[in-house]
């Protein structure tokens, strides 16, 4: 848990860094003005938006789809694609290896404040890959602690890799295309993806459970 500390107070201090960077870098830096100040410069953005990828590993505040908008609005959509799967394999890599090391008790105490953790735990004993795969389509717990938690099995990171990958791509995809269309949100390349994001946990729901009704006639 205290290595937990030193990661979580090194990952606010490269926020606050992340931070003082573009304060310095436009001078008429803004919160209002952040996402249009890093369009009009794509090198150095990617090199911000990964940082809060890094950051977000320990501060849970930043939400991922966010992220994705972001690189959406800043990039064309190959280099959205790239830079966004880039984020989340760094994110992974360093969520799950610290998950070998804070604690298995502690990161399940957390998750259980979520909805969403019980199957979870549940559906990981049973079938690790199913519940990596499933858990980035669901509403649940921040990636931040899903990564903390598959890190503490004893599962591969490649295979958690994969796995979690192929989960997040159909919401990453639909938030980097609401990301495009983010400076018209009426028009229908905004709201079509808007709608099946929306949409997207009602299905994974259903799919989640006629699978476990067939594991369940099976057995």
């Amino acid at each position: 848990m205290d290595l937990l500390k030193v990661i979580r107070t090194a990952a606010f201090l490269l926020f606050i860094l992340l931070l003082a960077v573009s304060f310095v870098y436009f001078q008429n830096f803004s919160w209002e003005n952040l996402w249009g100040d890093l369009y009009s410069e794509p090198v150095f953005a990617a090199f911000i938006l990964i940082g809060f990828y890094m950051v977000k590993i320990a501060l849970f505040f930043i939400p991922i789809q966010m992220l994705f908008a972001g690189a959406g609005f800043l990039f064309k959509l190959p280099m959205a694609f790239a830079i966004s799967y880039l984020g989340l394999c760094i994110e992974h890599a360093i969520g799950f290896l610290l998950g070998r090391y804070v604690g298995k008790d502690f990161i399940i105490n957390s998750m259980e404040k979520y909805r969403a953790s019980n199957w979870l735990l549940e559906s990981a004993r049973k079938n690790s890959s199913f519940a990596a795969f499933v858990i980035r389509l669901l509403p649940g717990p921040p990636t931040e602690l899903t990564n903390m938690f598959f890190g503490s099995l004893d599962m591969r990171f490649p295979k958690y890799l994969v796995c979690s990958l192929l989960g997040t791509t159909p919401g990453m995809i639909l938030s980097i295309l609401m990301g495009k269309a983010i400076i018209k949100p009426a028009s229908k390349d905004f709201l079509i993806p808007l709608f099946i994001n929306l949409a997207l946990p009602a299905v994974a729901t259903v799919f989640y459970y006629l699978v476990k009704q067939n594991q369940k006639h099976r057995s």
